[in-house]
């Protein structure tokens, strides 16, 4: 699945790749098989395809550090770039991607956000980065679009008490007794992103990994990963 979103600069364009186009399979080194398959596809230069070590943590790296540090595969959730047809891409199989672009100057993100990184906060960290940019510029009122891909759907999500706690009082919560609970990360995130950002574009693809014909889940037992990606075509 495709998607191309224009700006002033040129376009953004998400990608997003499941059961249809990768195997169900896990990779001994997913950042040579992410490098090999989307320069087979795309043609772009593998020292542009951008990976993480995806961790359940908070931390961002911008794509320049990422480029210094090219013999390994480095620790983090998010990545940001501001250059052109560099390509963002982050794994997942329940966990909900977040893709971040600016509408005033070639600037974009990519976030991996489980309920450890939602309830730690890496989209807001990783937004407040980009907004600082942006003002670091003379953009007082940037405008920002965001893309949540295909995730595991709220009823589909059981969680415990223990989890239940970092979210209570927040709509995408529903108790369904004995200590359960049912989370919907997509909502708490497009709730979120409303608290943090003016005017948002936001686009919801509103998908369910679980079960699906075209998604990796990992509560479904699959062993493959989706693959999200972003990046700004010149």
């Amino acid at each position: 699945m495709e998607i191309k979103i224009s700006t002033n600069y040129g376009n953004i364009v998400l990608n997003y790749l499941g059961k249809k186009f990768l195997p169900n399979q896990q990779q001994d080194n997913w950042k040579n098989y992410i490098q090999n398959t989307f320069h087979s596809m795309f043609q772009i230069s593998k020292n542009k395809i951008f990976s993480l070590n995806q961790v359940h943590g908070d931390t961002f790296l911008r794509s320049s550090e990422i480029s210094l540090n090219d013999n390994i595969t480095m620790e983090a959730d998010a990545m940001i770039s501001d250059e052109m047809n560099e390509l963002l891409v982050i794994r997942t199989a329940d966990c909900v991607p977040i893709a971040i672009w600016s509408y005033d100057i070639p600037l974009i993100a990519n976030i991996h956000s489980g309920w450890k990184g939602t309830q730690m906060g890496i989209l807001k960290k990783t937004f407040f980065h980009m907004k600082e940019i942006l003002f670091s510029k003379g953009f007082t009122n940037p405008k920002f679009g965001f893309a949540i891909g295909p995730r595991i759907a709220g009823k589909d999500y059981e969680i415990g008490q223990d989890v239940a706690e970092f979210f209570k009082g927040q709509n995408g919560l529903s108790e369904l007794g004995n200590n359960k609970f049912q989370l919907d990360l997509g909502s708490i995130i497009q709730a979120k992103i409303r608290d943090i950002a003016m005017n948002p574009v936001i686009v919801d693809f509103s998908e369910s990994t679980y079960g699906s014909e075209d998604w990796f889940s990992h509560r479904y037992k699959d062993v493959g990963r989706n693959l999200n990606t972003v990046r700004i075509e010149s």
